[in-house]
C-alpha cells in the first residue's frame, strides 16, 4: 500500500496537464474515428460517428469559454476589422439624384464563381463515383468526410424547414394581410397544410429529383437575366472598396434578382451534392448513402411550393409598388341612351379607366352623372357630388382638371384617415419611452410603422419593431402612390417622429407637406421654416450625404463610431416635441448691477 502511494504521484506526471486534456481527448477521438470509421458500411453508421465528432466539437467550445484556444484573439481581431470594413463602406441611397455610376461589388461575382465551381465539382464527383461520394471520402480522410456530411445534412435540414415555414408564412400573409383569423379559418389552414404535405410526399414518389434541380437552374438563369437588365432606380445600395475610393451604386432590382439567383444556385448545389447519382431514379434501400438521398429528396420537394409563393409575393410587391402609377377610375351613371365614354379624346389621352353604369363602383372612383347640357353642373362653384356633366363638358380641359382634383382630394382624405388609424393603434401600445417612429409609406419595402426603443446600455442596439396595422391594410395602392408622388416632389425620404409628439401634430406636419406639394406643383422642396406655424412641435430636416462625418459617440466597449463617415444618401424630416418655456427648467439670471434704493423715513 505504501508503494502505491509513493508511485501514484510519479505516474501522474505522465498524464497531460489540465489545460491539455481536451486537446488530447479530441485528438484521440479523431484518430479513433479515422481507424474505426473505415469499417462503417453506410451513412447510417456515419451518422453515429458524426454525432461523436459533434460532441467533441461541443466539448472544445465548452473548454474555449474557460480557457481560449491559442490564435482565437488574432482571428477575432481579423474578423472585427472585416466587419468594420463592411460597415464603413456600405450605405443606402434613397435620393437617386444625382445618379451615381453603377457597378456590382466583386464579392458578388466571387460568390457566383464559387457556386458555379461547386456545381462543376459536385457533378464531376457523381460522374466518377456513381454509387456515391462516400467511397471517395472514406478512402481519403474519414473525419473530413464526416465534417462535410454533417454540414450537408445541416444545410439540407435548414433549407427544408425554412422552405416549409416561409411557404406557410407567405400564404398566410396573402390570405390574411391583417393578421386576424377565426377558429374556422385556422382549422381550414391546418387541413390545407396537411394536404400540402401529402402532395409533397406523393410527388417525391412519382417524379425524380432532376425536375427540382432543373427548376433551380431555370430560376437562377431568369434571375441573372433580370439582374443584368435591371434599370437604375431610385433606391440603391451604395458601396466602395475602401475609404477614399469612388462610390458606386447597385439598383434595388439587381440586388433582389441577384439574391434570388445565388439562392437558387445554392439550393441546386445542395440537392446535386445530396442525391446527384439518384436524379433520375428513386433511392434504393441498399444504397450506401440512403439517409442522404432521403433527406435530399424531402428537401427537394419543399422547394417548388416556396418558389411558387415567392414568385407570387414578388409579383404582388411589384404590382403594389408605390412608385407605379395607377390611372384614375371614372364611374358614370345616366338615364340617357349613351353607349360609352371611351370615345372622349381627353379621357383617352389621360388613360383613365372608365366604368359604365352596370359595372361595380370601386372605392376611390370619381362618380359622375351624365345629363343633358342644360342640367350640367360642371362649372358650379359648390356642386353636389356625383357631379352632373354632359358629354360636351368632358371635352373641356377645365372639367377634366376638376375631376382629377376631386380624385386627389379623395385620396388625400383616405390618407389622413389611414394616418390617424395607424397613429392611434401605435400610440396605444405599451412601450418604453424615449424612442422614435419611422414613417415611410411611399417605399415598397416599408410594411408598417416602425418603432425603435431607446437603448438600455451604451453598447446596446434594439431591433426596430412594427407597431400598428400594415400599410397595405390601411392605405390602398393609389393612396401610397399619392404619398410617393408627394414625398418625392418635396424631397423627403423618411419622417422620424419623436416619442411624445401628439398624433394631431404629426397629421398637421403631413398636411403641411401636401400643402407645399399643391401650392408649388411639386417644384419646390420642403424646408424647415415651412413648419414653424405648427404648434407643439419642432422640425429639422437632416440631409445625409456620402463622406459626411458622423457625430462622435464613444461606446462603453471603447468603440469610436466617429471614425466612420456616412455613406448613405437621404433627406429625413425629424419631428420633435416642443417643450416650451413653461416646461423647461431654467435658473434665474444673476443681476450684477447695483443701484441704491430710496429708504423710508421713520421719524
Amino acid at each position: 500500500m505504501r508503494l502505491i502511494e509513493l508511485t501514484f504521484p510519479r505516474l501522474s506526471r505522465l498524464l497531460p496537464p489540465g489545460r491539455y486534456v481536451a486537446v488530447v481527448f479530441v485528438g484521440a477521438l479523431v484518430v479513433a474515428l479515422e481507424l474505426v470509421g473505415r469499417l462503417a458500411q453506410n451513412d447510417v453508421h456515419d451518422s453515429l460517428a458524426a454525432s461523436a465528432l459533434l460532441a467533441a466539437v461541443a466539448l472544445a467550445f465548452a473548454r474555449h469559454k474557460g480557457r481560449p484556444w491559442p490564435g482565437t484573439r488574432f482571428a477575432r481581431r481579423r474578423l472585427g476589422r472585416l466587419l468594420e470594413h463592411v460597415r464603413g463602406n456600405y450605405g443606402v441611397d434613397l435620393r437617386g439624384d444625382p445618379p451615381l455610376p453603377l457597378r456590382t461589388p466583386s464579392g458578388a461575382w466571387l460568390t457566383l464563381l464559387g457556386l458555379l465551381a461547386w456545381t462543376a465539382v459536385a457533378g464531376s464527383v457523381w460522374w466518377l463515383c456513381p454509387n456515391g461520394w462516400r467511397d471517395l471520402g472514406v478512402n481519403t480522410s474519414y473525419v473530413v468526410y464526416l465534417a462535410l456530411l454533417a454540414l450537408l445534412w445541416s444545410a439540407l435540414l435548414v433549407v427544408m424547414i425554412g422552405a416549409l415555414f416561409f411557404t406557410v408564412l407567405l400564404l398566410d400573409r396573402q390570405v390574411h394581410p391583417g393578421g386576424r383569423k377565426s377558429q374556422e379559418r385556422r382549422a381550414g389552414e391546418l387541413a390545407a397544410f396537411f394536404a400540402y404535405l401529402v402532395t409533397v410526399v406523393t410527388l417525391a414518389q412519382l417524379i425524380p429529383v432532376v425536375a427540382v434541380v432543373g427548376l433551380c437552374g431555370v430560376v437562377a438563369l431568369l434571375a441573372l437575366a433580370a439582374a443584368g437588365f435591371s434599370p437604375a432606380g431610385t433606391q440603391a445600395l451604395l458601396w466602395r472598396s475602401r475609404p477614399g475610393r469612388p462610390i458606386y451604386a447597385v439598383p434595388q432590382q439587381r440586388i433582389v434578382a441577384g439574391f434570388c439567383a445565388l439562392t437558387a444556385l445554392f439550393v441546386g448545389n445542395l440537392l446535386l451534392s445530396a442525391c446527384g447519382g439518384r436524379l433520375l431514379t428513386s433511392p434504393d434501400k441498399f444504397d450506401p448513402m440512403l439517409m442522404t438521398d432521403l433527406i435530399g429528396v424531402s428537401t427537394a420537394w419543399m422547394v417548388p411550393g416556396f418558389v411558387a409563393m415567392a414568385a407570387f409575393t414578388l409579383w404582388k410587391l411589384r404590382a403594389a409598388d408605390p412608385a407605379n402609377r395607377t390611372p384614375l377610375g371614372l364611374h358614370w351613371t345616366t338615364d340617357l341612351p349613351i353607349a360609352s365614354l371611351k370615345g372622349c379624346p381627353l379621357l383617352a389621352a389621360r388613360g383613365w379607366r372608365v366604368r359604365r353604369r352596370g359595372d361595380r363602383r370601386r372605392p376611390g372612383d370619381v362618380a359622375i352623372i351624365l345629363v343633358a347640357p342644360e342640367q350640367s353642373e360642371a362649372f358650379e362653384f359648390q356642386p353636389s357630388w356625383p357631379l352632373k356633366v354632359s358629354l360636351r363638358d368632358l371635352d373641356n380641359p377645365d372639367v377634366i382638371d376638376r375631376l382629377a382634383r376631386r380624385d386627389a382630394l379623395q385620396l388625400r382624405r383616405r390618407a389622413y384617415r389611414g394616418l390617424r388609424k395607424i397613429l392611434g393603434r401605435a400610440y396605444g401600445l405599451k412601450k418604453r419611452k424615449g424612442g422614435y417612429y419611422r414613417f415611410a409609406p411611399h417605399w415598397w419595402h416599408a410594411a408598417a410603422l416602425t418603432y425603435e426603443e431607446p437603448p438600455r446600455r451604451a453598447d446596446d442596439a434594439p431591433t426596430p419593431r412594427h407597431v400598428g396595422p400594415w400599410y397595405a391594410s390601411v392605405f390602398r395602392p393609389r393612396v401610397r402612390q399619392q404619398f410617393h408622388a408627394m414625398m418625392r416632389a418635396v424631397e423627403i425620404d423618411e419622417v422620424i417622429v419623436d416619442d411624445g409628439v401628439p398624433a394631431r401634430a404629426v397629421e398637421r406636419v403631413i398636411r403641411a407637406l401636401f400643402e407645399v406639394y399643391d401650392k408649388h406643383g411639386g417644384l419646390r422642396r420642403a424646408e424647415d421654416h415651412l413648419f414653424r406655424l405648427i404648434p407643439r412641435v419642432r422640425t429639422m430636416i437632416h440631409e445625409c450625404q456620402p463622406d459626411a462625418p458622423r457625430v462622435a459617440r464613444r461606446r462603453a466597449a471603447g468603440f469610436d463610431e466617429s471614425q466612420y463617415v456616412e455613406l448613405s444618401r437621404a433627406r429625413v424630416l425629424h419631428v420633435f416635441k416642443d417643450e416650451g418655456d413653461s416646461e423647461a427648467t431654467a435658473d434665474a439670471p444673476f443681476d450684477l448691477s447695483w443701484e441704491p434704493a430710496p429708504s423710508a423715513d421713520y421719524r
